[in-house]
């Protein structure tokens, strides 16, 4: 398993997920937020337990 692989797998899904809520909070749209939240759940199993390039 590559760690690093995994983080910068992890931002590319966080912030996708950021993009997508943005998106659903604009235009009240619920499948936007439902993936937005998928996006990040599934990023933030990505990350290393160590990992402290994400704030807490």
């Amino acid at each position: 398993m590559d760690g690093d692989a995994d983080v910068q797998r992890a931002r590319e899904l966080g912030e996708r997920g950021r993009a997508r809520c943005a998106d659903g909070l604009a235009g009240g749209a619920g499948p936007a937020l439902a993936e937005a939240v998928e996006l990040v759940a599934e990023a933030l199993e990505l990350l290393p337990v160590d990992d402290d390039a994400w704030p807490t």
